[in-house]
């Protein structure tokens, strides 16, 4: 059974448009783990998004990258795929507020 976690990501805008550096937390129910990430987010938040984080601490491992499109509900359904890894899966992205 895969441990469900909730994730989120201060986005910080870089000089570049439409490019966000990304602070990921990753908090698990079980075990009680706050993993983090470091990355960059790439988007409009209206059409596409992709990512990228690397782990920083708290029991996260490895890189990952994911990207998906916007619908008209305003939530991106995206594929992720840890890089050099055998984990993959769905997520979806919900535009900041």
């Amino acid at each position: 059974m895969r441990q469900q976690g909730t994730w989120s990501a201060q986005l910080t805008p870089t000089d570049t448009p439409d490019l966000y550096d990304a602070q990921y937390v990753a908090a698990f129910r079980m075990g009680g783990n706050n993993m983090t990430y470091v990355g960059k987010v790439k988007s409009d938040f209206k059409t596409t998004i992709t990512g990228n984080g690397q782990a920083t601490g708290g029991g996260g491992n490895g890189t990952f990258e994911f990207s998906g499109d916007y619908g008209d509900d305003g939530i991106a359904r995206c594929n992720y795929t840890e890089v050099g890894g055998q984990r993959s899966g769905t997520l979806t992205a919900e535009k900041p507020e």
